[in-house]
């Protein structure tokens, strides 16, 4: 390709277009995947929370230590979100 010949020039420069344009719609799928995966743990992190406390007070623990829910909803969620970067990993691998 020699530096006179504008067909080349116009057709590396759309070619580059194209990619960066395919680039930014992957990156903006996988922006809303992620958006909605966290949306969705977020949920059920606080379904969770709510499930724990109502086990708690049919357990007859009215005085609930906050440090302890606090230590068991931490370790769940690392958990889960071993979970989902596992589940994140293979999706974005495809």
């Amino acid at each position: 390709m020699g530096d006179s010949d504008p067909s080349s020039a116009q057709e590396l420069w759309h070619f580059a277009e194209n990619l960066l344009q395919q680039l930014q719609e992957n990156f903006q799928a996988l922006t809303e995947k992620l958006t909605l995966r966290l949306e969705e743990m977020g949920e059920r992190i606080d379904d969770l929370e709510k499930h724990v406390t109502d086990l708690m007070a049919q357990a007859g623990i009215e005085n609930t230590n906050e440090d302890l829910m606090c230590w068991f909803l931490v370790s769940i969620t690392r958990h889960e979100n071993t979970m989902n970067m596992r589940t994140l990993t293979k999706v974005t691998s495809h």
